[in-house]
């Protein structure tokens, strides 16, 4: 399987701990940093990447893009559904960012900070100092922020973030999922959150049915939903 956001995952760390940048934009899932807040953080830092490069010199680049995963690292061995699904993918949990370990309010004193929030829209009383910093929000729960000329905005009710996130790089990078380890990150992520587009559920709507499909399509793959579906249910209940 060809790895493209590892590689993304491994240059975007080194970046960051090297300081050769000018700014750093995050991508930041939630506290509960469940699977699909952390696919749509790095599915979705990755897509970014993929249309800016990272431009720059070997020596300096303008702007970084760091997905993080929103709970201190050593909680990430108790989220089963993230390690085992980023194992199965390919994924080295020493190339992921940790939100204990890069100093986001340093960074914004600096006027160095840009964020994204995705899989959910309101910060936290303990993240709020970064609202001024926002520049997109991506959330698929009921909107109870006010209008803002400072960021886009892209928020509907459907089972799963992954499901909106997938949807924009359908439409403006879509060659961005023809990497089987991109698309198969973001199909286990609204499985799971949709209990595997069951109806009896009453999480999934029509796009995440029609996303799933246009997944399914590019994987061009013989693993059926119901497989990938239980492999990453039962992946939950295996602690590392």
């Amino acid at each position: 399987m060809n790895n493209p956001i590892s590689n993304f995952l491994l240059k975007s760390k080194c970046l960051l701990e090297s300081s050769q940048y000018s700014s750093v934009h995050v991508v930041l899932g939630n506290e509960a940093c469940d699977l699909d807040s952390a696919v749509s953080a790095i599915v979705y830092a990755y897509n970014l990447f993929t249309l800016t490069s990272m431009e720059g010199s070997p020596e300096h680049v303008a702007e970084i893009i760091v997905p993080v995963l929103n709970i201190p690292r050593k909680e990430y061995r108790l989220r089963t559904e993230i390690t085992f699904t980023m194992e199965k993918f390919g994924i080295d949990c020493r190339h992921l960012v940790f939100v204990d370990e890069i100093d986001l309010l340093g960074l914004k004193e600096q006027g160095k900070l840009a964020v994204t929030l995705v899989d959910h829209h309101v910060l936290s009383q303990g993240q709020a100092e970064l609202n001024d910093n926002l520049v997109e929000i991506i959330d698929h729960r009921k909107d109870q922020t006010p209008s803002s000329s400072s960021y886009t905005k892209t928020i509907e009710l459907v089972g799963s973030c992954s499901t909106l996130v997938a949807e924009k790089i359908l439409q403006n990078n879509r060659q961005g999922l023809e990497y089987s380890q991109v698309s198969y990150l973001l199909l286990s992520s609204i499985l799971l959150d949709t209990v595997n587009l069951d109806p009896r559920a009453g999480r999934k709507t029509d796009k995440d049915v029609e996303i799933v499909k246009q997944l399914k399509d590019i994987l061009k793959t013989d693993l059926s939903c119901d497989e990938l579906y239980n492999a990453v249910s039962e992946g939950k209940y295996k602690v590392l």
